[in-house]
């Protein structure tokens, strides 16, 4: 493939210092979507904003796995930092949590989804998440492939192909099976003018360096497999690969991960 880059918008809770209490962040890091934060002595691209209850933070596109992993970690690293000297908090690197009462009081930790995910195996926008216990709050590891001249097609068909490179991964990696009940489900992205945003992964890929590098070398090894065109082999067992992430089935993931496609779940 032509030089591509991979960005992250990762999501993280914020905690009291002991960690066992998770705090809305609503209203005390500042920042929103359509205004992220630029971090001071920084880059363009090094942004921090509230997403829900969650901190969340941008890095710039990285042309690198060592640019991919030194970004996530600075921002990790200037966020901790300001949580503690500022708020007397810290953040955790947890895929989901049930959230206290006393912290969904504002309006803001009830509005989910400012535009829909579209589903590469269906082919349809995924339906507004619903949660079937309202305190439950998620926090994903987005990743956002840049690549120039990407038609519709071949976005759909890199995002079945991250699926089997990095969500299958992600089944066996995370243990965390809870925050699919809102996001996370296989084939989730958006399209972008640069390229797309891929959903399927929570945040978990943070905690250290291995895994944030397999992040990116995934992205290169779903980008090889797009260029050997074996999208279409991909696609003739999509069904075995949705259903094992979508059931956080780590057997069924080891199996089609490795390409043993006659693994039955």
């Amino acid at each position: 493939m032509s030089s591509y880059k991979v960005g992250a918008d990762p999501e993280l809770f914020l905690a009291d210092m002991t960690g066992k209490k998770i705090l809305s962040a609503i209203g005390k890091i500042g920042g929103t979507k359509e205004n992220p934060i630029q971090v001071e002595k920084m880059p363009k691209g090094f942004c921090y904003q509230e997403d829900n209850v969650l901190v969340e933070y941008n890095i710039p596109p990285c042309a690198s796995v060592d640019h991919f992993v030194k970004n996530n970690r600075a921002m990790i690293a200037y966020l901790e930092k300001k949580v503690r000297d500022e708020l007397n908090c810290t953040l955790k690197i947890q895929a989901s949590t049930i959230m206290d009462e006393d912290q969904l009081r504002d309006p803001a930790a009830h509005i989910f989804g400012c535009e829909p995910d579209f589903n590469v195996w269906t082919l349809m926008p995924n339906p507004r998440p619903v949660a079937k216990n309202k305190a439950l709050r998620s926090a994903g590891g987005h990743i956002h492939i840049g690549l120039a001249n990407m038609s519709r097609v071949d976005k759909v068909m890199l995002g079945r192909l991250l699926d089997w490179q990095l969500g299958l991964w992600s089944v066996i990696k995370d243990s965390d099976t809870r925050r699919r009940e809102l996001y996370g489900q296989a084939g989730s992205i958006r399209f972008k003018p640069y390229g797309l945003e891929y959903r399927t992964l929570s945040n978990f890929w943070l905690r250290n360096e291995t895994l944030m590098e397999h992040v990116f070398t995934g992205v290169a090894s779903a980008l090889e497999c797009h260029r050997e065109k074996l999208y279409d082999t991909i696609t003739k067992y999509g069904a075995k690969i949705e259903a094992a992430i979508n059931n956080s089935d780590k057997i069924a993931a080891e199996h089609y991960l490795a390409g043993d496609w006659k693994y039955h779940a």
